[in-house]
């Protein structure tokens, strides 16, 4: 556990919707990238039990969307920005120097 508490948090928004027979489910809800005690197949049993839904199959059905969406955003939401997301002062130019071009192409 003192491990897992040291590990950086990378939220990540999860959408989860689908149709059975008698209703439509939609939740959201944020998921840590860096997650490695829950995984979305443990996660999907407790959704389906909170929700007295049949396990099949809607567990694989949720934690499949959960992968899909983890998988989706690992690219982004793994990009190292820094303590809590805050901006290096020490790093940036002085004097009028040129501050590079900075981007990142979504494809």
């Amino acid at each position: 556990m003192l491990q897992h508490s040291n590990i950086k948090t990378a939220l990540i928004p999860i959408r989860v919707e689908f149709e059975t027979d008698t209703h439509r489910i939609r939740d959201c809800f944020v998921w840590n990238l860096n997650e490695t005690l829950i995984k979305p197949e443990t996660f999907a049993r407790t959704f389906c039990n909170d929700l007295d839904l049949p396990l099949q199959p809607w567990l694989d059905t949720v934690a499949n969307q959960i992968r899909a969406q983890i998988e989706e955003h690992e690219g982004v939401a793994s990009m190292d920005l820094g303590i809590d997301g805050a901006l290096d002062i020490g790093a940036l130019p002085v004097n009028g120097d040129e501050i590079t071009e900075c981007r990142v192409i979504l494809s």
